[in-house]
């Protein structure tokens, strides 16, 4: 995951270690910089990658930012798609029988038919 890059300070217990990123590591980091985030956590992790990305200079912050946007309009284009083809006849439709489905469901609970 992580090694020793170098010591600073001297003797046997130096003051300072400084630790690096495997290349697995690292290319983990880059594949995670690079993926789309979940609905559930989207601004909390983007704004992690961002920092992430400035603090350890493996990511370029401007690519990070394009890739949520590419990401966030292909959300946006799919709830469009599912707005052109809402019909709000069907749906109530569709209400109404639920509806008296359930009704019909507690009746026959109650024993009323």
């Amino acid at each position: 995951m992580v090694e020793r890059s170098s010591d600073l300070g001297e003797g046997d217990e130096p003051n300072h270690r400084i630790y690096d990123l495997t290349d697995s590591r690292r290319e983990a980091l880059r594949a995670w910089f690079a993926s789309g985030i979940p609905p559930e956590s989207q601004r909390e992790e983007f704004f992690v990658k961002l920092m992430v990305a400035l603090a350890s200079g493996e990511a370029d912050p401007a690519c990070i930012v394009q890739t949520r946007r590419a990401h966030l309009y292909q959300e946006l284009h799919a709830v469009k798609k599912q707005c052109d083809r809402y019909d709000p006849r069907a749906e109530r439709r569709r209400s109404c029988w639920l509806t008296r489905l359930s009704c019909t469901w507690r009746l026959t609970c109650a024993g009323w038919t």
